[in-house]
């Protein structure tokens, strides 16, 4: 699949990729991106020509139309995107066992676009169109370098997505405390989510929880907890991490702040079930949609 996959991977904050497509095997191809220098210009009349582009997303056809298609038609004219719906590993390989191997792919699982063998460095592209790499955020950048095993930008972000604090107003007015502020720190959403812990009227609250989503944005900072060179941690010499691990315990030390568990199982099952969690039972939340979570729960969820 090496030989026959080319292009370029992009990354959006979750992830995106761009695999750029040419099929040897006799399958469909999606697109028609092996001439890309005979459909840039026509010469009678230096428009741009018409050329065919594939996505494939694990998003449905409407938000594919509503982000992506409607934007594209507009600024691009010449570009026909095409959708491809495809979502996780298993979606992905019946696709290109079908030859639809598309131009562009976004995802969130770096993991397994390495075990597809999808990314590849994308600096010589890069380098090639001029593409102004300080136009984005460094942090980020630097993030992909360090999830290629070879320090590679083997993508491009796409979207940076944002996290807010979620909480639920009422259960801070049945416990009598002020709603949190703007521009808040862990640390003081911790303390404010200790105030919050405890039982009440017979039921049992929990003030505070990141969410799996949200420890991965408190560990934005922590690009390689690892040495490179030596393989060894670096927790010992690394602030960040250490300052990560000390809120998660902080997090987790609340007295009653969880529910008691014995065994990974019980752990994975509480998440699992962290939705009726919610509704029930927790106080604040981290996560990147308030809207969604107060329609899908039907709880009076605010955002700081």
């Amino acid at each position: 699949m090496r030989q026959r996959l080319s292009g370029l991977l992009m990354i959006f904050g979750l992830m995106a990729l761009i695999v750029g497509c040419s099929s040897d095997s006799g399958g469909k191809k999606v697109s028609n991106n092996d001439k890309e220098e005979e459909t840039s210009v026509t010469e009678d009349t230096g428009e741009s020509a018409q050329v065919e582009v594939s996505l494939m997303i694990h998003w449905g056809e409407k938000e594919f139309e509503e982000i992506f298609n409607q934007h594209i038609k507009k600024a691009l004219p010449h570009i026909k995107l095409t959708y491809i719906q495809a979502n996780g590993k298993e979606e992905i390989e019946e696709s290109f066992a079908k030859g639809l191997i598309p131009d562009i792919a976004m995802g969130t699982n770096f993991t397994m676009f390495q075990e597809l063998d999808l990314l590849r460095d994308q600096m010589p592209l890069i380098e090639k169109h001029g593409l102004d790499l300080s136009k984005y955020d460094q942090g980020i950048i630097e993030s992909l370098k360090a999830n290629s095993p070879i320090g590679e930008l083997d993508a491009l972000p796409v979207f940076k997505q944002g996290y807010v604090l979620t909480y639920n107003k009422d259960i801070f007015d049945a416990f009598g405390v002020p709603y949190p502020t703007d521009n808040m720190t862990w640390d003081e959403v911790i303390e404010l989510g200790k105030q919050l812990t405890g039982e009440k009227d017979g039921k049992k609250y929990y003030g505070v929880f990141p969410g799996k989503l949200g420890l991965q944005q408190v560990s934005t900072t922590l690009v390689d907890p690892v040495d490179p060179e030596t393989n060894e941690p670096t927790i010992l010499d690394n602030k960040e991490l250490r300052i990560f691990l000390e809120r998660i315990q902080a997090i987790i030390n609340i007295p009653g702040n969880l529910p008691e568990m014995e065994s990974t199982e019980e752990l994975a099952t509480f998440l699992h079930n962290m939705r009726k969690v919610l509704i029930q039972h927790l106080i604040m939340h981290y996560s990147h949609s308030a809207t969604k979570l107060t329609v899908l729960l039907g709880v009076n969820l605010k955002p700081v």
